[in-house]
């Protein structure tokens, strides 16, 4: 997926996008744009995402 740089994504950070496929086999961002996670530091060797709608805090494991 290429990221053009915004305020939302910001270039040279790793993004995690959650995907889903409509039935014309048209990939989309899902539930409107809220499935958008960036980046932002690790923490006790754990990886943290910022998610882009509520700037909630997850870890990696939690997006699997």
């Amino acid at each position: 997926m290429a990221v053009t740089a915004s305020e939302i994504l910001p270039q040279h950070q790793t993004i995690i996008v959650m995907l889903a496929k409509n039935t014309h086999g048209t990939y989309y961002v899902i539930n409107d744009g809220q499935g958008m996670f960036v980046d932002t530091y690790t923490n006790n060797g754990n990886e943290l995402f910022d998610h882009v709608s509520d700037h909630a805090i997850y870890t990696e494991a939690m997006l699997h």
